[in-house]
């Protein structure tokens, strides 16, 4: 990313305590699915093959692998006021 200068990117945890096992949790963020979607898009065109032997190396070195999408609910979200 850094070296095609991506500048939409991702962001990685690591779990901690109280995790019944070890892992690193990479999250995409956008404003919505569609967004995600070009901006995936755009990057992969810009990666190229190199994105794709960098991530094909990344998964041969995990031994699990699980996607998972979400969303951000916002009638449970809380927002605290600015007094």
């Amino acid at each position: 990313y850094k070296t095609k200068g991506i500048k939409n990117g991702y962001n990685v945890y690591k779990s901690g305590f109280g995790s019944d096992e070890a892992y690193y949790m990479v999250e995409v963020a956008g404003e919505d699915f569609v967004s995600i979607a070009s901006d995936g898009k755009a990057n992969s065109e810009t990666l190229g093959d190199d994105g794709k032997a960098a991530l094909f190396e990344l998964i041969q070195l995990a031994s699990r692998y699980d996607q998972v999408n979400g969303e951000i609910r916002e009638d449970l979200s809380y927002y605290p006021s600015n007094n």
